[in-house]
């Protein structure tokens, strides 16, 4: 049931990104659903890791991964545990109605509980409507990673 909305996700990033992703559909050129279905059945089962479903009208609405991740044991790092927001993914039919800011809502709970100080996440350049979506609540930039074509 989480297939289409990865896929979905797949093609949005596919068009912000293309020399990043392939899209989602398979082909000759894309990855193969089946190991995209053996990577989705091996998330829940992570260490240190979630994955939240939404479910309305008896169907999956979306779903959000995440992990809790340590800042590296460096001198000049400070120590934190990081709550990952790896993937948010709602269904174009129930955007805009809360299901997002609910999976966001739980994630931090979830991170909270298991010691996280604070929730990160990365947003692809020209991805304005999730970017305005987390900045609604309380994301701020803190790095910028920039990519050069070496061809």
């Amino acid at each position: 049931a989480l297939l289409p909305l990865w896929r979905e996700l797949d093609r949005l990033h596919a068009g912000v990104a293309p020399g990043f992703f392939r899209g989602g559909d398979a082909g000759p050129d894309r990855c193969p659903p089946e190991l995209t279905r053996e990577a989705l059945a091996a998330l829940p089962r992570a260490a240190d890791a979630t994955l939240l479903v939404a479910e309305a009208e008896a169907a999956i609405v979306g779903a959000l991964h995440a992990s809790l991740r340590d800042a590296p044991a460096l001198p000049s790092m400070s120590p934190c545990r990081r709550l990952f927001v790896e993937t948010l993914v709602v269904d174009v039919a129930w955007r805009r109605r809360g299901v997002g800011r609910a999976l966001m809502a739980e994630a931090a709970a979830w991170g909270k509980r298991r010691g996280a100080e604070q929730a990160v996440l990365t947003v692809w350049s020209g991805n304005g409507e999730a970017e305005g979506f987390y900045r609604s609540l309380g994301y701020a930039p803190v790095s910028q990673v920039l990519a050069r074509d070496l061809a």
